[in-house]
């Protein structure tokens, strides 16, 4: 712990999968994983403070098998440095919105590596009629099929169970023991988003795009040097 503060991070926490950590000068966050390398394999430490010895342990891990899976952008054809750029953003665009739009207690539990691989499953580059890329159709199409992929069930009394499954070993369910609650906000919520990026995209003008997307964060911060297309979701703090 002392370790993170001394690299400019402030409020470490010990989850099950991992150490969180906020930045303190920014407001962003790390998860931080802890592994072992066991002979030519990893694991990964499960457990928190005061979990018993049964829930301490360490589980089968391929980081590096994760991080290549994630990285990689054989299936993006032509101009593939430039089309993973845009799901990284699209990636990034979720996490930020997952935590302005979630109670403190619900976001810790739509876990970043959850947003990722379903964001990595569903995601298709996307570029416009001048060849440019257009982060909000991606956006738009990555969250509807989120939302049609499978990932949640329909358990009764409009209430939904969230499920994804890591790619990579030890192919564990990523959102184990999460309460329907958590499943039925961020499915709700994702729900919503499709209609406000399907009703910017139908919007022309790009101040009134602006307008629609800063209803789905309350920010305005503004990251610079970014493509034309971008500028709607920059300026609503998407980005």
């Amino acid at each position: 712990m002392m370790s993170l503060k001394k690299r400019g991070f402030k409020n470490a926490k010990v989850k099950k999968p991992c150490v969180t950590a906020d930045y303190a000068s920014e407001n962003l966050h790390i998860d931080y994983p802890v592994y072992r390398k066991s002979s030519d394999s990893y694991e990964l430490a499960i457990g928190k403070r005061g979990s018993g010895e049964a829930q301490r342990y360490w589980d089968r891990a391929d980081p590096k098998g994760l991080k290549s899976w994630i990285t990689d952008k054989s299936g993006y054809g032509g101009s593939a440095d430039a089309k993973a750029g845009q799901f990284y953003r699209v990636a990034r665009y979720l996490k930020r919105w997952r935590d302005e739009k979630f109670s403190q207690d619900v976001c810790k539990k739509i876990y970043s590596i959850g947003i990722t691989v379903m964001a990595k499953e569903c995601f298709a580059p996307v570029m416009n009629d001048e060849g440019k890329l257009d982060d909000l159709v991606a956006l738009k199409n990555t969250v509807s099929a989120m939302l049609t992929r499978g990932y949640f069930t329909h358990q009764g009394n409009d209430t939904y169970k969230v499920s994804a499954i890591l790619p990579v070993v030890p192919y564990r369910e990523i959102f184990h023991n999460n309460c329907l609650n958590t499943g039925t906000q961020f499915r709700n919520k994702l729900k919503a988003v499709e209609r406000k990026l399907s009703d910017a995209i139908a919007e022309e003008d790009e101040k009134k795009q602006c307008e629609i997307l800063k209803d789905l964060l309350e920010t305005t911060s503004l990251i610079a040097k970014m493509p034309v297309k971008q500028i709607p979701l920059i300026n609503a703090g998407l980005l």
